[in-house]
């Protein structure tokens, strides 16, 4: 994650963040959460400001690879499409 302001300073960074490759990536409408998915079939959602916490997570979200992840614009919910064909909508509370 870089600091748009100043592209200069290091980014803060995760690795290993997901057991395989990471596809898509999006943040929470208030900037405070990133939620990341990819090849492990996992939904994980970070603290935007400590990517060294635990995330909160659906380890098998969907049954293969997820391609995309998106916040509705209240932020409440969490949309992930997958390689299993499947549109699937979380709360955000929930995880």
């Amino acid at each position: 994650v870089w600091d748009a302001s100043d592209l200069s300073s290091p980014p803060l960074e995760k690795p290993n963040a997901h057991s395989s490759a990471i596809y898509s990536v999006a943040y929470s409408p208030d900037g405070s959460r990133i939620a990341t998915v990819g090849d492990d079939g996992a939904l994980r959602v970070w603290d935007a400001s400590d990517l060294s916490s635990p995330p909160l997570e659906k380890p098998n979200a969907h049954s293969s690879a997820i391609y995309s992840v998106a916040y509705s614009p209240d932020g409440s919910r969490i949309a992930t499409v997958g390689d299993d064909g499947a549109l699937r909508v979380w709360d955000a509370s929930d995880l």
